[in-house]
């Protein structure tokens, strides 16, 4: 007779409770401040020098005032980004002297894009075209001639195909949109995307050229915010910008708005077809990821959500310290959402050239509406075939007889590295992720920290950087 055993869950919970320090616990069944513009429809003629000079002056100002509220990067930045700041974003906000040249810093540094040079250039480029015609039939050729790679960007990572200046990071973020618009169904007249961290604006400046109808305001830290203000208005000068001075500051129906994140309380009550985070939340520690999951959640209506962000990368104990609480945002997606789609290393995302040296992540689109409870219960009764999976029983070999609780994965088996999990909504490690995310019970953290251990072929030198977390959410509800 075959029987369930807890052992292999046991052992992976005092492995890592050792690493994170817990014990596992019992198994459960000098710039001059020139006052900022408001919301104005710039002139026709006005040059990048003149958008350039303005953006810094919104900039400066607004570091001004974030001084008089007391507030620092180090409120709400953690080690990674106070760094960045430092040593790259301050240095070239107060260097650079033309729009080209800020951004160009940007792309040769790689920061907020997923661009490359030759000799990755042209086969990347070529993947991506390939990609979009295979799965949304989109003929990049075909497209308006606007939908193209923005002249700011940094030459090496574009190249003219035809007519068309086009990069590798462009056509990531249009087979974004493609894939949304697979999905939801964008409104025909005016809506408003808000936009949390919005690296450069090339996100915010794809959404603008496919859905001229669209409001875009974005949020983020002032030295970010400045390349967007920047970028954006030179891309759209018949556009309406706003940027935001003040928390108390009345949002306007701008083209774009920017919010600084310390004004983000401007934002309160507003209404969003969509909200988005690329490649943001993961890189937070987890009291900012939380202050704009509240944000989204219960202090904007927002209608849809679209987050593409780190999950699953490995790490080692050097990097804990680092990366401590920035996997913990996919865990406090609460339970209002209808997960529409779900999916860890999406297909746009398998580009052989360049892509495999950037982050593994998680795409999630979801819609406001979902029954609180209902997706739990379902889950709930999943889980119990769940438990019936081989790397949770621990089938073996003894005596010609088919055990539980052996030595598990078997050396050449399929359980040995399993090359092929199911890693979209139908698999196991969404049922898990969901079930930890929606209900209290700590048997699916320690489940899901299970799983991942067989996953990652059960090794504690480096492991995926969200078991740490977990071990802190197993901590708290046993």
């Amino acid at each position: 007779m075959i029987t369930a055993t807890a052992t292999r869950t046991t052992d992976s919970l005092q492995r890592f409770g050792a690493l994170v320090g817990l014990q596992a616990g019992p198994t459960s069944a000098a710039e001059p401040a020139v006052n900022a513009s408001r919301a104005s429809r710039a002139s026709p003629t006005i040059n990048d020098h003149d958008i350039l000079t303005q953006a810094k002056a919104s900039y400066f100002a607004t570091m001004d005032t974030y001084r008089a509220m007391g507030l620092s990067p180090s409120d709400y930045l953690g080690p990674i980004w106070s760094n960045n700041l430092e040593q790259h974003l301050i240095p070239n906000i107060r260097k650079c002297q033309t729009i080209e040249q800020a951004i160009g810093y940007l792309n040769d540094k790689a920061f907020y894009d997923f661009s490359c040079a030759e000799p990755y250039l042209t086969p990347s480029i070529d993947w991506r075209i390939d990609f979009l015609r295979r799965t949304a039939g989109c003929e990049v050729d075909a497209l308006p001639a606007a939908l193209c790679e923005s002249p700011y960007v940094l030459a090496k990572h574009c190249k003219q195909v035809g007519s068309r200046l086009l990069s590798s990071d462009f056509l990531n973020r249009l087979a974004w949109v493609s894939r949304l618009q697979r999905l939801l169904d964008f409104p025909q007249q005016a809506f408003s995307i808000l936009e949390v961290g919005g690296g450069f604006g090339a996100l915010a400046r794809v959404f603008k050229l496919v859905y001229p109808q669209s409001r875009v305001v974005l949020v983020d830290i002032p030295e970010s915010l400045f390349f967007q203000h920047a970028f954006l208005n030179a891309s759209f000068p018949n556009a309406r910008h706003q940027y935001v001075t003040s928390p108390d500051e009345a949002i306007t129906d701008a083209d774009f708005v920017y919010v600084p994140n310390g004004f983000a309380n401007a934002l309160s009550q507003r209404d969003f077809y969509l909200a988005v985070n690329t490649n943001s939340f993961g890189e937070m520690p987890q009291q900012a990821s939380s202050r704009w999951l509240d944000l989204i959640q219960h202090e904007t209506s927002t209608q849809n959500i679209f987050f593409l962000n780190r999950f699953m990368n490995r790490i080692g104990k050097d990097l804990m310290e680092t990366r401590h609480g920035h996997s913990n945002w996919s865990f406090n997606l609460d339970d209002r959402w209808a997960v529409k789609e779900w999916e860890v290393d999406p297909d746009y995302e398998r580009c052989p050239y360049f892509q495999t040296t950037l982050t593994r992540n998680v795409h999630v689109v979801a819609s406001r509406g979902a029954k609180p409870g209902v997706e739990a219960d379902a889950l709930r009764q999943r889980a119990e075939l769940i438990k019936l999976e081989d790397w949770y029983r621990r089938p073996g070999w003894s005596d010609f007889k088919l055990v539980s609780g052996a030595a598990y994965p078997p050396v050449m088996s399929r359980g040995d590295l399993d090359l092929t999990p199911d890693l979209r909504r139908t698999g196991t490690l969404y049922a898990l992720w969901s079930l930890v995310r929606l209900t209290p019970e700590p048997q699916w953290v320690e489940m899901l920290i299970t799983y991942l251990d067989y996953l990652n072929g059960q090794q504690t030198e480096l492991f995926f950087e969200e078991i740490p977390t977990l071990m802190q959410i197993h901590a708290r509800r046993i």
